[in-house]
């Protein structure tokens, strides 16, 4: 049984892609800006394609997850359109452990290598794995942490999906700038990712940063729960 029920998922696609699995109450950020997330051809296709409110296209995002751990076989591509004909404006690789990272923007290559203080942080809530991630955009070099949340943060404890959980994005004073929340039962839509407009309007840099960091941790996370 893969990731979906295919019979729910359809009917979920024809009635409303907008259920989202994290409580609203976590959602709510200064002038938001909402990007959504779809797969480009169907839940079994690799690339996904971002876009704005108004359905038209802001990113196109190329995986190239291969099995083997060179940085060079696993990466993300971004384009700001609606495939990868668009222009390239940013990549990222990374290797299988995500202890380095490289990030490319217009032409210009930055690496970042945590050290072992910024370590993957491992945590069992309730045998679900939660992780965290320091992300220190290459750009700006103000630190952030994206934060995998669990059930602990839904009001309804009685809910026992787990598609309920998404990414938070945070700053070093642990405000919340952003978050990825899953799309409940939709072979089109994986979620939509929310972000702070008092970030996202100060540098376009900035906002492909954050958009391929997040796309890039949500394609693990979905090898993840398909391996599982």
């Amino acid at each position: 049984m893969g990731l979906f029920d295919r019979k729910s998922d359809k009917k979920a696609d024809s009635e409303n892609e907008s259920v989202y699995s994290v409580d609203s109450k976590f959602t709510d950020l200064p002038s938001p800006k909402n990007f959504h997330v779809y797969y480009d051809n169907g839940w079994k296709s690799i690339s996904k394609i971002v876009r704005y409110d108004d359905k038209t296209p802001a990113y196109f995002a190329e995986f190239h997850y291969s099995r083997p751990s060179s940085i060079r076989q696993r990466y993300v591509s971004l384009y700001a359109g609606d495939s990868k004909n668009a222009p390239l404006v940013a990549q990222m690789g990374s290797n299988m452990m995500m202890t380095k990272f490289h990030f490319r923007a217009d032409g210009e290559e930055l690496e970042k290598e945590r050290t072992p203080q910024d370590q993957l942080i491992e945590q069992f809530h309730e045998s679900k794995l939660t992780w965290w991630y320091n992300w220190i955009d290459p750009v700006s070099g103000k630190k952030f942490i994206w934060k995998n949340t669990t059930r602990v943060d839904i009001e309804d404890s009685s809910k026992k999906s787990k598609w309920q959980q998404g990414w938070k994005l945070v700053d070093e004073n642990d405000q919340v700038v952003g978050m990825f929340v899953w799309c409940k039962h939709s072979l089109k839509k994986l979620g939509k990712f929310i972000m702070s407009g008092e970030y996202i309007d100060a540098s376009t840099e900035f906002e492909r940063s954050i958009m391929i960091s997040c796309l890039g941790l949500l394609q693990l996370q979905l090898i993840a729960m398909q391996a599982a």
